[in-house]
């Protein structure tokens, strides 16, 4: 394993109680110990999943990596041609062909187990996580694996954020209410007295589960904000596809910062003072998912969505920013 020296930065950063170290991800590779990282990402039709690597390749610190390409049941000709543009481009910044490893949206889960498993074993504990093209399915229990690993010492998380999204519907034909992977209850008689849900672009039928199932609730709703013209007005539609029961009101909805991963951490912690579970049904940005994620990671909190069967080829268009999240720093996890 090569060391960690502590950069006089990265050693301010420890001098704070409480702090989490994030921004655009190059700012915050510089101020972080010069180490090689080892890279998990998605290969998608989508421009952003080039990013981060890119990044990553230009400070030449990338020891290895992993691309699993998430093939849909749908996949038409579009999504073919948006992947083999993402692996061109991809091999162009590697200088040689990626080590890619093809699944199924909606295969066995426990493949991707062995292979992040298989990765995290061959690596030297200092791991960069991509999440801005994997689906919640794939990338919740992905944290919570490199969470609870002894063999991570080090764990950024990045993110792409994209110049426009899809004018269309961004996804189709969602299966039943489920929980994700690994974010199951232990106990299925338990009961909850909070449903946490983020606000996205799609409700994919939480409606009718929340007035059928979860009624008698404390519904609390996560607004991305600011999420800047036109996405507001797709949030503003998700709440008002909502409006199946009286009990949504303006109060229930809590406005958080889209990027600020550690502020929507702090406020989600803030609804159960005692790190009791709650419901968690993340329907917003991956940012404010991965929020989400690392608090049911604390609580044993159980996560449930309505997995998409089909996503548009062009989900999202361009990338604008690409930004780096300290989740685990010399082995202390800062989320914990």
């Amino acid at each position: 394993m090569i060391p960690i020296q502590q950069h006089p930065k990265q050693a301010f950063f420890n001098m704070i109680s409480n702090y989490r170290p994030w921004g655009k991800l190059e700012w915050l590779l510089s101020r972080l110990s010069a180490a090689e990282y080892n890279y998990y990402g998605c290969l998608s039709p989508e421009d952003r999943c080039i990013a981060p690597f890119n990044v990553l390749k230009q400070t030449k610190a990338v020891l290895n990596h992993r691309f699993l390409e998430i093939v849909d049941p749908d996949n038409t000709d579009a999504h073919k041609q948006n992947r083999r543009y993402a692996k061109a481009h991809l091999d162009k910044i590697n200088e040689g062909e990626i080590n890619i490893k093809t699944v199924e949206l909606l295969g066995p889960i426990n493949i991707v187990y062995e292979d992040i498993n298989t990765f995290i074993e061959e690596s030297n504990g200092i791991i960069v996580l991509d999440i801005s093209a994997f689906p919640k399915r794939f990338f919740f229990p992905l944290v919570k694996i490199l969470l609870r690993s002894k063999k991570v010492k080090t764990l950024l998380v990045t993110y792409s954020t994209p110049e426009r999204y899809s004018d269309s519907s961004l996804s189709d034909n969602p299966m039943d209410w489920s929980h994700i992977p690994m974010f199951d209850s232990d106990d299925p008689d338990v009961k909850f007295e909070t449903a946490l849900v983020g606000l996205g672009f799609m409700p994919l039928g939480l409606s009718t589960l929340l007035k059928d199932k979860f009624s008698d609730l404390e519904l609390k709703l996560m607004f991305p904000f600011p999420p800047g013209a036109p996405f507001f007005q797709r949030t503003w539609k998700f709440i008002e596809d909502m409006q199946v029961t009286p009990k949504i009101d303006f109060k229930q909805i809590m406005r958080v910062d889209t990027l600020n991963v550690s502020d929507t951490f702090d406020f989600i912690k803030s609804l159960s003072p005692e790190n009791r579970p709650i419901l968690i049904a993340p329907y917003g940005p991956k940012t404010m998912s991965l929020a989400m994620c690392l608090f049911a990671c604390r609580t044993d909190s159980p996560v449930y969505y309505t997995q998409p069967t089909s996503y548009d080829p062009k989900y999202s268009i361009g990338v604008t920013n690409t930004y780096g999240y300290c989740v685990k720093l010399q082995g202390e996890s800062l989320f914990f």
